[in-house]
C-alpha cells in the first residue's frame, strides 16, 4: 500500500485529504507543521504540502527535501503563479491549484506516483 504524507495548517483539510486518500486506498500521515513533515518525508511515497503553512512554506519544504531526496512532492495553493516562480524545474514539483476538486487531487497524486514531472513553470 503507498503511503502518502499530507502538510496543512487546517485541520479540516488535513481531514478531508485523509478521508479521501484512505477511501482510494492508500495510507496517511498528517502533519500540521512542515517542521514535523521533514521528520517523517522518508517514511512515505508522495508528500502533499500546502504552500501556506504556520512555519514554513511549501518552497521551504520543497528545498529541504530535495537537499536529501528526490520523493514526489504535490504543492496546494491558490498562488500557484506565485510558487511556480520560486522554484526551478529541476526540483520536479507537481501542483493542484485551490479549491481543488477531488477527482483533479486523485489524478495529480497517480501523476506523482508514475513519476511523470507536470511542472510547467
Amino acid at each position: 500500500m503507498k503511503r502518502l504524507l499530507v502538510v496543512d495548517d487546517q485541520a479540516g483539510i488535513r481531514g478531508m485529504l485523509k478521508m479521501l486518500f484512505q477511501h482510494l486506498g492508500y495510507d496517511v500521515i498528517l502533519k500540521e507543521t512542515g517542521k514535523e513533515a521533514l521528520c517523517v518525508y522518508e517514511e512515505v511515497d508522495v508528500i502533499i504540502t500546502d504552500y501556506l503553512l504556520s512555519d514554513m512554506t511549501g518552497v521551504d519544504i520543497v528545498k529541504a527535501i530535495r537537499e536529501k531526496s528526490q520523493r514526489p512532492i504535490v504543492v496546494m495553493s491558490g498562488l500557484i503563479d506565485e510558487v511556480k516562480s520560486k522554484l526551478s524545474e529541476s526540483e520536479q514539483v507537481y501542483f493542484i491549484e485551490k479549491p481543488f476538486s477531488i477527482k483533479d487531487m486523485e489524478a495529480v497524486v497517480k501523476e506523482a506516483l508514475t513519476g511523470d514531472v507536470v511542472f510547467s513553470g
